[in-house]
């Protein structure tokens, strides 16, 4: 019976959107009379079936739903169909939002790789003190524009900035290590101590390709690393048949901390 009773409001709510809603000035919660599950299900049609995104402002009107539910399920169908055209609305919720439905509008824009999306998550990169949102939009931009000089220059800023919070320090250096590779090891392994180096080396296990860089790098740098990292240094060094992987192994085996 329940599914009886939703099925016409989620034809209709669909003929809506196919129809199109007229225009973006809609207002904020305007169907937030609507059934939770209606709105869930209608979303996840709309995402994968609106090829020529004519639900956009239906989808708009619900991230400022005040479920949180139907906000993150509206954000996730506008992080899948990635249009342009939802940059100022979800601009305009970023502002009068907070915690997981404000991180949530910045991952719904990490598909649309144009440079007017760039220039606003580094505003707020710059202007944001609320170090998860900082730390949601340095993982967007690191997918947006990887190659950008100055989202490179951003991430280098917050690894070195002794401001922020461990956890972006650590964030930053991985990113950092996705873009820039062996590159990257090389120029900031020789300085890093404590949890930043031990998230360096991490970081470099994590992508296969750089496996020969963190074994050449951990060589000089073993006395230095956390038992944790030199359990991974010695066990990658030993599949790797690399010139530096028996210096690593050597370098355990002479280990005083004996675990």
């Amino acid at each position: 019976r329940e599914a009886a009773s939703v099925q016409p409001s989620l034809e209709a709510r669909a003929e809506q959107g196919c129809a199109g809603s007229g225009g973006a000035e809609l207002p904020d919660g305007r169907l937030s009379s609507l059934p939770e599950s209606l709105l869930l299900t209608s979303h996840r049609i709309f995402e994968r079936f609106d090829e020529h995104r004519k639900t956009l402002d239906l989808i708009h009107a619900d991230i400022f739903d005040p479920r949180p539910a139907v906000a993150l399920s509206a954000l996730q169908a506008l992080r899948s169909l990635s249009d342009i055209r939802s940059l100022p609305v979800l601009a305009r919720l970023l502002s009068r939002s907070s915690g997981e439905v404000r991180a949530a509008a910045v991952r719904a824009l990490e598909n649309i790789r144009v440079p007017k999306v760039t220039a606003f998550l580094l505003k707020i990169s710059r202007s944001s003190r609320d170090e998860g949102l900082r730390q949601e939009v340095l993982t967007v931009l690191a997918k947006v524009a990887p190659s950008s000089e100055e989202v490179v220059s951003l991430l280098h800023g917050a690894y070195h900035s002794s401001t922020s919070m461990t956890a972006t320090r650590q964030l930053a250096a991985r990113l950092l290590v996705r873009i820039g590779g062996e590159d990257v090891l090389r120029q900031l392994l020789p300085g890093a101590t404590g949890a930043l180096l031990d998230c360096l080396i991490q970081a470099g296990i994590d992508e296969p390709g750089l496996h020969p860089a963190v074994i050449a790098h951990c060589a000089p740098l073993f006395p230095r690393l956390s038992p944790k990292s030199r359990e991974l240094a010695v066990t990658t060094a030993a599949a790797q048949n690399h010139p530096q992987s028996l210096g690593v192994v050597l370098a355990a085996m002479t280990d005083i901390d004996a675990e």
